[in-house]
């Protein structure tokens, strides 16, 4: 495995790991020579313990080095509330590791991982959302320059910490819990050596293509209920029919509610790019990399034409693995806004 384990290096794993599942047989996810795990990785992470499990009936273990590196390793998944999830649900088993030590610093506790059990519902995520992610964006919002009170002619102080973090976490949980019917789990983490804020969130359900032909989204005359506004040439193609594979239907889930007053995917995403920020989607077996180089495409609408000219970075097929997982990639600070 690769010394950083990157959301791209996840999906490689991913991708050989039926070559090597056996059904019957216990299976070591070996991260000994993981130097560094990337926080946007670690809802999936978790959720590819019940992968495992589900392919071969056994809870994989997990297992470290035995130098001081398994140290940080360790620390790290500790600090980020990885093996406390991992222990209550039975993602993993922990191996027998050589080195018991902890090394590096104590995280700060706003940078977590919460998992929201579709079984308590909807009310009771929200709750468990306001009380065990609030702190978390409380913080680190007021990293932004724009949430500064001293930014004259823009009210931004509850503007941006409702509708721009709040609300994004809690439509990716709605989203799951709707189409979904699964647990979702949400990672939150600032790195200011990087000077970005990161957001994960994944579910382990049906994805894009299935949640849309399920038959929820058709009228009863059997028309699919999408009303993208107008979209020109891209809408006839794309948005105004069933999609074909997931990638139509992450296009299509783009732009669903572009018109709703309800926050929507479209709305988070038109932030994070905003910001010049990134967004992946995964989707079953599908990737869509959103980034800056892509605003005026995805503001005009016609992505869903566009798109096949950036196959290869922006679109990557992967290993079919369940569920629909978003990585958020956020400037810890912006510029200042002025009149």
């Amino acid at each position: 495995m690769a010394k950083v384990l990157s959301s791209r290096e996840f999906y490689k794993m991913i991708g050989v790991l039926d070559e090597i599942l056996l059904s019957d047989e216990t299976f070591i996810l070996d991260l000994s020579e993981v130097m560094r795990i990337d926080a946007v990785v670690i809802p999936n992470l978790l959720f590819a313990g019940k992968y495992i499990e589900k392919k071969t009936g056994n809870i994989p273990f997990i297992r470290l080095g035995e130098d001081w590196n398994a140290g940080y390793i360790k620390n790290y998944l500790s600090n980020i509330n990885f093996y406390e999830l991992s222990n209550e649900f039975y993602y993993y088993e922990n191996e027998d590791m050589k080195y018991g030590g902890l090394v590096g610093k104590k995280m700060d506790r706003r940078n977590t991982t919460q998992r929201f059990d579709y079984s308590c519902g909807l009310m009771e995520a929200q709750r468990r959302l306001y009380y065990g992610l609030m702190p978390y964006i409380e913080e680190y919002l007021k990293t932004f320059d724009v949430y500064n009170d001293s930014v004259q002619g823009i009210f931004v102080d509850s503007v941006f910490k409702q509708n721009d973090i709040s609300y994004l976490l809690s439509e990716m949980i709605e989203n799951s819990f709707e189409y979904a019917k699964s647990d979702n789990i949400i990672t939150v983490q600032s790195n200011y050596k990087k000077g970005k804020i990161f957001i994960s969130a994944s579910d382990f359900g049906m994805g894009f293509y299935q949640a849309m032909i399920s038959g929820k989204n058709m009228d009863d005359a059997g028309n699919f209920l999408v009303k993208p506004g107008k979209l020109g040439d891209a809408g006839v193609n794309i948005l105004e029919r069933y999609p074909k594979n997931e990638e139509e239907a992450i296009i299509i889930g783009l732009y669903k509610r572009m018109k709703s007053k309800k926050y929507g995917l479209y709305n988070i995403v038109k932030k994070v790019l905003e910001l010049n920020g990134i967004v992946r989607i995964h989707s079953q077996n599908r990737q869509i990399i959103l980034t800056s180089r892509l605003m005026e495409e995805f503001l005009d609408g016609t992505l869903s034409y566009t798109y096949n000219n950036y196959r290869g970075y922006n679109i990557i097929s992967t290993k079919e693995f369940d569920g629909v997982h978003y990585e958020l990639e956020l400037p810890l600070s912006i510029y200042s806004q002025e009149n």
